[in-house]
């Protein structure tokens, strides 16, 4: 690796570490979890369960004589196999391609070589950069990438989390998250990106500091983390236009980031009737493809209302662990409740195989069938 690359992966690694130090991100930690406790808890409530706070905020649930212990968005409902596999982008998308599961065009490459992003980039108007694996919640994404001074920040970003990182194209249209368990449909939400409303007086940087302040004050129920200022947001706001002095009329809404995973409850609306049953089944498929049991779907397109090759959309990513935040509604559905339910009963099977198992060893024992000097 050259030596400028070298230097640059590690002034990356120094910015990632030094972000997960951060105010912002230990705010983010503590939201999401409340966020998961509620969750889970209200879950229990529903499903006559108990749940017992452990260390670093492990939760075991018990009903009857079933336990299972969940952390956060975790559980035991996909193994460690299908984890490590699917949070990798390349095999995803190498995956539903051999299924004709339309997905963006993409190329990889590393910090150290940037020549195959250049060509990539040089091949289409506007381009999204972010880490090949290990990373969820939209961490170390850039958008609207579209000169090589862009490619490189962006890479740069990208390469604090991951050394191997994918350029893909960018695609306009609703942002979708379609949460499957066992091939069965939960919820689905169109996801809007994070943004401000003007007040006619105020700059953008004013007005997403208040931003941040409202979040700070309500907490998970407005937001789970805080607006970063990062190269997302630089790059939405170029598009537009605009700069962090630019001054917003009273009542516009601007959005000013790309990537969703910063954005507000409010900004998250439940789209199931509009969604057309084609993108619902194709999405469907990949998860089953991946042999992912509790699986968020993420599905762009520029209308949801009909088939993805029709509209032109493409399955992005399909997720193991897919956050709740996004179908988080006050007083709404809370799909912890069919998540929790399989989790026990899972559980429940696996007790029932091990007292088999532990009643067939003593059955052997007994006809001598094992030797103990």
């Amino acid at each position: 690796m050259h030596s400028f690359a070298t230097s640059s992966l590690a002034v990356a690694k120094l910015r990632y570490y030094a972000k997960r130090a951060s105010f912002a991100s230990r705010w983010s930690s503590q939201q999401k979890d409340q966020l998961y406790l509620k969750c889970w808890t209200d879950a229990a409530r529903e499903l006559d369960a108990l749940v017992d706070t452990g260390h670093d905020n492990l939760l075991r649930i018990t009903r009857g004589r079933v336990a299972t212990v969940v952390w956060r968005n975790y559980t035991d409902l996909d193994g460690p196999v299908t984890l490590r596999s699917v949070g990798d982008k390349r095999y995803v998308q190498d995956a539903l391609a051999g299924q004709q599961i339309p997905t963006p065009r993409a190329a990889t490459f590393q910090l150290s070589d940037l020549a195959e992003a250049y060509r990539f980039l040089g091949e289409h108007e506007c381009c999204v950069v972010k880490p090949l694996s290990g990373t969820g919640g939209g961490c170390g994404i850039t958008t609207r990438v579209q000169s090589q001074k862009q490619l490189r920040i962006a890479s740069r970003k990208a390469a604090g989390y991951c050394r191997n990182l994918q350029i893909e194209e960018y695609i306009e249209g609703s942002n979708l998250r379609l949460l499957f368990l066992d091939g069965v449909l939960i919820d689905a939400v169109q996801r809007h990106p994070p943004s401000v409303i003007g007040d006619g007086q105020s700059s953008l940087s004013r007005l997403i500091r208040k931003e941040n302040e409202t979040r700070k004050q309500q907490g998970f129920r407005h937001a789970q983390e805080l607006l970063d200022c990062d190269a997302d947001m630089t790059a939405t706001l170029k598009s537009k236009r605009l700069t962090m002095r630019s001054i917003i009329p009273e009542g516009e809404c601007v959005a000013v980031k790309t990537v969703i995973n910063q954005n507000s409850t409010s900004e998250n609306r439940p789209v199931v009737p509009e969604i057309a049953p084609e993108v619902i089944a194709i999405a469907r498929k990949a998860a089953q493809c991946l042999n992912v049991r509790l699986a968020g779907v993420d599905v762009l397109t520029p209308d949801p209302t009909k088939d993805l090759k029709t509209a032109g959309g493409v399955v992005l990513e399909v997720n193991t662990t897919p956050g709740f935040f996004c179908h988080f509604r006050e007083g709404g559905p809370n799909v912890a409740v069919a998540i929790l339910q399989a989790c026990l009963e899972d559980a429940d099977r696996n007790m029932g195989s091990g007292d088999e198992r532990k009643s067939a060893m003593q059955e052997h024992r007994s006809a001598g069938v094992f030797h103990v000097d």
